[in-house]
């Protein structure tokens, strides 16, 4: 089952899309001699056109629904990142429809547009979207169970050896790995720079731009994780981003694993089923059991030590097991 995964995923999120687009591109391309120099590629609220371009310009969108085949691909074809099937199927069918409307549902909306009366070509579009769910759908049946289908545990730690005086304080960061951290800052320069250029060129407005980039360099940074007798302090790269859980509200601490995608549904800061995690990466993570029944979970180099600090802590405050000195 492992290899039939290995060996459909990435026929299905990186070949099928890239077949819609060869096959979008080629149609377009025997098409553009009898093709007029501008055609309409933009209508108002009430369909009447207002933008117009070489029908070429439809080609520069066909990469992008092989890209989204490749993003997917990248992050299934890690096991650690999902847990069950239901997810890796949602995002095959997510690829192949992106591909059919960006690809297919683009290419033949700018054809119509060519020969018509300027019409928005609603039948067109709607088309692409029922094709895609199809396609989507026979893809997501065709992929088979990821090896990692089983639900996620958690697993108490032993306390930490503490004196009855003895202070301790345990730092620690979530952070994503250097792969993801490098594309992050890139992706932050990238948005940066555009943001900047169309601020010049266009409207100052557009600098609001520098938002998204900003996040992205803050997530490239990761989270900050302190525990000390007061509880858990877990800081994020801008201020507004930080979570405390004083120890009395804390029930327990144990050690789990977290697979992204089918545990919460991406990266950073997510709620699922009541459950807050700061993703980062897959992987080891603290769990932490508050008295009010929530749970937060942080993906985290040296977990279990955290847990073992957080454990020693609440024993000795609740008075239940014997100390050292």
């Amino acid at each position: 089952m492992a290899a039939d995964y290995s060996r459909r995923l990435p026929l299905l999120t990186i070949g099928v899309p890239t077949l819609i687009a060869v096959a979008s591109a080629a149609w377009l391309l025997a098409a553009l001699p009898t093709l007029p120099a501008e055609v309409t590629v933009h209508w108002s609220v009430t369909g009447v056109p207002d933008k117009t371009a070489p029908p070429a310009l439809a080609l520069l969108a066909l990469p992008a629904s092989i890209g989204f085949g490749l993003i997917v691909w990248s992050v299934l074809r890690r096991p650690a990142n999902v847990r069950g099937a239901t997810a890796p199927r949602i995002l095959t069918a997510a690829a192949v429809l992106f591909a059919t409307l960006v690809s297919g549902g683009v290419t033949a909306t700018m054809l119509v547009a060519a020969r018509s009366d300027g019409t928005f070509p609603w039948a067109v579009l709607l088309g692409a979207l029922v094709l895609g769910a199809i396609l989507g759908a026979l893809a997501a049946l065709l992929l088979p169970a990821p090896p990692t289908a089983r639900p996620r545990e958690s697993v108490a730690v032993a306390p930490l050896p503490l004196a009855a005086s003895e202070r301790v304080v345990w730092v620690g960061r979530a952070a994503p790995s250097a792969v993801v951290t490098g594309v992050l800052l890139v992706v932050a320069g990238l948005i940066a720079a555009l943001a900047l250029v169309l601020a010049v060129f266009v409207t100052p407005v557009l600098l609001v731009l520098l938002i998204p980039a900003l996040a992205a360099a803050a997530a490239s940074g990761g989270w900050r994780v302190r525990l000390d007798e007061h509880g858990a302090v877990v800081r994020g790269a801008l201020p507004p981003m930080v979570l405390r859980v004083p120890l009395g509200e804390l029930a327990a601490a144990r050690v789990t694993t977290v697979a992204p995608v089918g545990d919460f549904g991406g990266w950073g800061p997510r709620h699922r089923h009541g459950v807050t995690g700061i993703v980062t990466r897959a992987g080891e993570a603290l769990e932490l059991d508050r008295t009010d029944g929530r749970r937060l979970l942080i993906t985290m180099d040296g977990a279990a030590e955290g847990a073992a600090v957080l454990t020693a802590l609440l024993a000795r405050a609740q008075g239940a097991v014997p100390h050292i000195g």
